[in-house]
């Protein structure tokens, strides 16, 4: 790996290790939702589980669990989940200033991600038992292999633009602030002449062939618990479903074509953000003003879908102005003797 840079693989089977990265992680929010998300949005039991889905894979630039005055400063995060779509997600605590990224910052970030590429290209240790060749993408035909970041904030394409391999690709990311705890309606009450109930095991086929992008079917089978479906009847086909991906973000909305301009997209965020409020539920007062129980939601739009764009801002609670651009790109992997230099 690449020397002057710390990275550490984080323990998700220690109690100690998750509750204190959850904790370090709660006051950067809503940048790091992509973090937070990935760890409570992927265990079957949500509210009361202790540890995250052994599928997940964390890694520190700090060494966890450590004492509150050994926590720096400046500190990333990586997460993987190979279910989706083998995806990493990047946080920087530098993602929740309004400022412009610093010099040392860029430094910082770089370092973390090229320690990172160089750990999968020689197969070191960090990332012993991982299958490095289902992480390994070509998105150019004849290009080199790449591992895929997604969600990781503007300030970091300057700097990591260099180690990119075919496009980069923006997103606008909207988040919407905790309601003020109010009744609400049961997700799954039915509405006018639509059943809403969860996607089904006989939807999985329906899901795939209409997703923007593949999705496997047990990564759809595996989501079914944090779906939304609409149909007509009970028995009928989904016409319109939502679900929230192992990032926390809530995506895969679709509408059947001959039910657009019905307000059915509307009915599904709205059913699946009920559906999630009412999943997430603790007894631990101290919790509750904590994420995933403070319900930040979030959505990811791709630049230039001005649709999409004109119906999450219309719904109650979120707004053009809660929001900022990510990106998704391709980390090339290749094996070198290139010595980043040491942060400051």
């Amino acid at each position: 790996m690449s020397r002057g840079t710390f990275l550490k693989r984080v323990d998700l089977s220690s109690t100690e290790s998750v509750t204190q990265l959850d904790k370090i992680l709660q006051p950067h929010l809503p940048f790091s939702l992509p973090l937070l998300g990935s760890l409570h949005s992927t265990h079957d039991n949500l509210a009361s589980a202790k540890t995250v889905d052994p599928s997940l894979h964390v890694w520190a630039s700090f060494n966890l669990p450590c004492s509150p005055a050994e926590v720096p400063r400046l500190f990333s995060v990586i997460a993987y989940s190979p279910i989706y779509a083998e995806q990493f997600r990047l946080f920087c605590t530098a993602d929740s200033s309004p400022e412009v990224a610093s010099p040392n910052e860029e430094r910082h970030v770089a370092q973390v991600v090229r320690t990172f590429v160089d750990a999968v290209a020689h197969s070191h240790e960090i990332v012993e038992g991982l299958d490095i060749e289902a992480m390994l993408k070509t998105p150019i035909e004849g290009s080199p292999a790449g591992i895929h970041f997604g969600s990781v904030h503007s300030k970091w394409v300057p700097c990591l633009r260099p180690y990119t391999v075919g496009s980069i690709n923006c997103c606008l990311k909207f988040f919407r602030e905790p309601r003020v705890a109010a009744e609400v309606m049961q997700w799954d009450a039915s509405e006018d002449d639509w059943n809403i109930t969860q996607l089904r095991e006989e939807d999985i086929e329906l899901v795939r062939d209409n997703a923007s992008f593949p999705r496997t079917y047990e990564f759809v089978d595996s989501r079914r618990p944090w779906s939304v479906s609409i149909r007509r009847s009970e028995g009928e086909k989904a016409i319109a479903w939502q679900i929230m991906v192992p990032d926390g973000s809530m995506g895969m909305l679709h509408v059947s074509p001959e039910y657009r301009r019905t307000g059915l997209a509307r009915r599904c965020i709205s059913a699946l953000s009920r559906k999630l409020e009412q999943m997430f539920v603790t007894e631990d007062e101290g919790k509750r003003g904590d994420y995933p129980f403070a319900r930040w939601e979030y959505q990811d739009v791709v630049q230039g879908n001005e649709k999409s764009v004109r119906l999450i801002t219309s719904m109650d609670g979120w707004s053009a102005e809660n929001r900022w651009d990510c990106y998704w790109m391709y980390l090339v992997v290749e094996r070198h003797d290139q010595i980043i230099p040491t942060l400051e």
